[in-house]
């Protein structure tokens, strides 16, 4: 593999233009693929800016392994000889003591992305960049979809997103395979460090990767991956453009100290798959418990107002209904108010 044409690929999918005049923090854990993320990195910075300008390696130690030590020594040295700053964090181990098996991935993605967040903080950074590439794609959609999803789970990983005030998230290896991207390191020469975690099938990820996708391809063909990936491109397609109608209905709710409210003639004119979308949005802005609102929750709120029945089975345009984490909706005469308990 010719590593020019590589830099070259990734470089066309960059969102920005001017990303070169930014700071961009890289996540690197020690495998194959974040360390050819701040390879391709740190080559393109190298040839068009001095050595490690505006580029920050970040690592985050969970604390779950045995050689996690070992792998943040890696990282750290790895860093060194590319000449670039590196931010480490490390987890306190008894974060995990209460936490089941299962639920352990969940807690990690979120102390990492938290972790990552505040360093692109800290170092004023317009980008934060990840290694997940075309597999983890496939993954993603497909976990989705065994777990039960809409279009939004669906579409997968995005290629990138604001994860916060000013910081864009961007993911540019999603349109490249495992393969190639180990063959780029192979042709550096370059060294990573293998986690033996990511063979452990007791981990939802893994099982999908080490299991049910070969069964998949064995049973149905090798496209089963592609097709995967068609769907996930197709999803966000679809979501962009719901989002974007739904955004119409959002800007009519108007906040209040306590939650929101909307005319009910106003949210009645929506069909109710944009009510959804719209008042998605809203638990999300306001921070409320959105695991707990279960798909029929989310269809049953898209109707309040209509005289239709309410989440109780009351059949009246006028009320009020609880909901999980303390959220009350009152159905009033000519609006809707949203409120959530202190």
């Amino acid at each position: 593999m010719d590593p020019d044409d590589l830099t070259s690929r990734f470089l066309e999918q960059w969102p920005d233009k001017g990303w070169l005049g930014h700071t961009v923090v890289v996540a690197v854990s020690g495998g194959a693929d974040s360390v050819a993320l701040v390879r391709i990195l740190e080559q393109i910075h190298s040839a068009q800016l001095s050595a490690g300008k505006g580029l920050v390696v970040a690592h985050l130690n969970h604390s779950l392994r045995e050689d996690s030590k070992i792998e943040e020594q890696f990282v750290k040295e790895l860093a060194g000889e590319l000449g670039l700053q590196v931010e480490v964090g490390v987890v306190a181990p008894e974060v995990y003591h209460e936490v089941k098996r299962e639920g352990i991935e969940s807690i990690a993605r979120k102390l990492r992305y938290d972790f990552l967040v505040q360093t692109a903080r800290s170092y004023n950074a317009r980008y934060l960049v990840t290694a997940h590439h075309r597999q983890d794609q496939v993954e993603t959609a497909l976990h989705h979809f065994l777990r039960g999803t809409g279009l939004r789970g669906l579409a997968g990983i995005r290629p990138y997103h604001t994860i916060d005030e000013g910081i864009t998230l961007w993911r540019p290896l999603l349109n490249f395979d495992r393969e190639e991207i180990r063959a780029y390191l192979a042709t550096l020469g370059q060294e990573f460090r293998e986690d033996l975690s990511n063979e452990d099938c007791t981990y939802t990820r893994n099982r999908l990767r080490h299991k049910t996708l070969p069964y998949l391809c064995r049973e149905h063909g090798n496209k089963v991956e592609e097709n995967i990936l068609r769907l996930a491109e197709i999803s966000q397609e679809y979501e962009d453009y719901v989002v974007c109608e739904a955004n119409e209905l959002f800007e009519k709710f108007q906040q209040n100290q306590r939650g929101f409210s909307v005319e009910k003639e106003a949210f009645l004119e929506f069909p109710p798959l944009l009510r959804k979308v719209a008042l998605r949005r809203l638990w999300q802005e306001r921070g409320w418990p959105q695991r707990a609102m279960t798909f029929e929750k989310w269809n049953e709120l898209a109707t309040l107002g209509e005289g239709e029945g309410d989440l109780n089975g009351n059949v009246s345009s006028t009320g009020a209904i609880d909901l999980p984490g303390g959220v009350r909706v009152e159905i009033k005469a000519t609006e809707l108010v949203f409120t959530r308990g202190s």
